[in-house]
């Protein structure tokens, strides 16, 4: 039977708790499943990064003498908050925090203290997913400092980065970057290009361009980062780890598959030495690691991973966590790939509240959930319950990002694939040849993602018996995958396949036998070469 590659990525959000440097991600694979033409089974791709919050971390306040006479209450009420975070009592921390603001506020209206318990405030109900609150606290801290030390002050560089973390987390693309760069601006002149608060905001800068798909920029920022740290810490500190594991997730992105595994378990194994199994950090690495397996069909390895991170994340985060909501929602994706349904919707409808209560109906990492909630519909062949779910993602992708944003490819895709189940030709067609072309002209796409919307037009072509038209676009998209992989990857024997038989129906024997040839040589190859 016809294969054809659908979009199943779980969606983006992928931001880093501020000054933490600490993406999580899941990410979620940048291709499109193998399924069968006959049935559907898209999982929209989503814009918006899988949201890792790991642990926020605070250092313990040490007063200058003069200063802890005139408040010992601030200072008690910080070091508590320190260690309620460090033990992972968040709301406990918060009630801290703010008793912490309340006595600073006592100092008066631009007081550094104050700055200091804002900022921490900030940060935890950044982790606790309250981000209107988050988004005040580092606000009025800004403000402060720019008002008293200068808008080039360094510890202006700690509230820019935490401010552009809750835009990321609000889908405010356009106004965390200048944040993101300007921190990092202001700490290069400051600290020096090889400081350890460089790469904090090198990586927090690369987590913006992954969540706009900007891979290469998004890995040289990572590169740079972990080039620091490793220099500075040495390979097996926590902070490599964290920049270590979003490094990993981009050479998923990328289809550097086993350089994005080395790293996603290198960085899973230091979080482990460092922190024990029941740590938040764990749990992110285990997702993102599970989910890379989900990406690369190998859910048996994926499921433990999975479930394991779910139970960490709902134990120390709560039921109604964003965080869980990620988790929850790949899983969900693995039950459905596994013909699990149930399980799966339970799943994703429970991720799917989640979001709306956490970002609104209108936000990205909805309009995830609704893909991924279509795609069991279309499972079950409910094709008009399919249908309003992707266009309702469709419609909150479209105005989030405009209808020609790379990141609406995938469910425009998924869209064209139901229509095309459905008999509605010439929709369908329209639907897939938007998608290829978005793909085509965005500088950001991978080669998966190009090589996919290729061969899921050539099936439909193909399927309608247009050979013609279907025959340059899977010799493109051989030709694409022989450059990015290599001429004897296993890979490149399917495609060699599925363009034989293409030419096979065009009466092209001859030809079809070579490539079939061909195909068989790698795979022999392959099979000689394994131990």
């Amino acid at each position: 039977m016809a294969q054809i590659l659908l979009d199943t990525r779980q969606g983006p959000l992928r931001l880093c708790p501020p000054e933490m440097a600490t993406m999580r991600k899941r990410r979620r694979d940048n291709g499109e499943s193998v399924q069968p033409m006959t049935l559907p089974r898209a999982i929209g791709s989503i814009p918006v990064r899988p949201i890792f919050l790991g642990l926020l971390l605070f250092t313990a306040v040490s007063p200058e003498p003069t200063l802890a006479a005139t408040g010992p209450e601030w200072t008690d009420a910080m070091n508590a908050a320190s260690r309620a975070v460090q033990e992972s009592r968040f709301g406990e921390a918060e009630d801290w925090l703010r008793k912490a603001v309340n006595e600073a506020e006592k100092f008066g209206p631009e007081d550094r203290r104050l700055v200091q318990s804002l900022n921490n405030l900030g940060t935890l109900l950044f982790g606790q997913a309250k981000y209107a609150e988050a988004e005040g606290a580092y606000k009025r801290a800004l403000a402060i400092m720019e008002k008293t030390l200068g808008p080039e002050h360094l510890r202006v560089a700690h509230s820019l980065n935490g401010l552009a973390q809750v835009y990321q987390m609000e889908g405010k693309r356009d106004e965390a970057e200048p944040l993101l760069v300007r921190a990092l601006a202001i700490r290069e002149k400051v600290l020096g290009p090889e400081h350890p608060d460089v790469a904090i905001s090198l990586n927090n800068l690369g987590t913006l361009f992954d969540s706009q798909r900007r891979y290469k920029r998004a890995e040289e920022a990572y590169r740079r980062a972990v080039a620091i740290q490793e220099k500075i810490y040495g390979p097996l500190d926590i902070s490599v780890a964290d920049t270590l594991n979003n490094l990993g997730v981009i050479y998923g992105y990328q289809g550097k598959s086993s350089d994005a595994e080395r790293l996603l378990k290198r960085a899973l194994a230091i979080r482990r030495n460092a922190h024990g199994p029941d740590h938040v950090d764990v749990a992110a690495s285990l997702d993102n690691l599970g989910e890379f397996y989900r990406s690369q069909g190998r859910l048996v390895e994926a499921e433990p991973l999975l479930t394991q991170a779910l139970a960490v994340q709902e134990r120390i985060r709560g039921r109604d966590h964003p965080q869980v909501a990620m988790v929850s929602g790949h899983l969900g994706v693995l039950y459905q790939a596994q013909g699990r349904l149930d399980e799966a919707e339970s799943l994703l409808e429970r991720a799917l509240a989640i979001w709306e209560r956490a970002l609104g109906p209108d936000h990205p990492a909805v309009a995830n959930t609704l893909n991924n909630l279509g795609t069991v519909a279309n499972a079950r062949r409910d094709y008009v319950k399919a249908g309003l779910l992707y266009r309702r993602a469709l419609a909150i992708l479209e105005k989030a990002y405009g209808p020609g944003d790379l990141n609406v490819a995938s469910t425009v895709s998924n869209l064209g694939l139901l229509e095309s189940a459905a008999g509605h030709t010439e929709e369908a067609e329209s639907l897939l040849r938007r998608a290829l072309s978005i793909r085509d002209d965005s500088l950001d796409s991978t080669y998966v993602e190009v090589v996919n919307s290729l061969d899921n037009l050539a099936v439909f072509y193909k399927s309608h018996g247009r050979y013609a038209e279907a025959e340059p676009l899977l010799g493109r998209s051989l030709a694409i995958r022989e450059k990015a992989l290599g001429p004897t990857a296993p890979e490149i024997a399917a495609g060699l396949e599925s363009y034989a038989g293409l030419l096979r129906q065009m009466n092209r024997e001859a030809d079809a036998l070579l490539l079939e040839a061909r195909a068989r040589s790698i795979r022999a190859e392959r099979q000689t070469a394994k131990p």
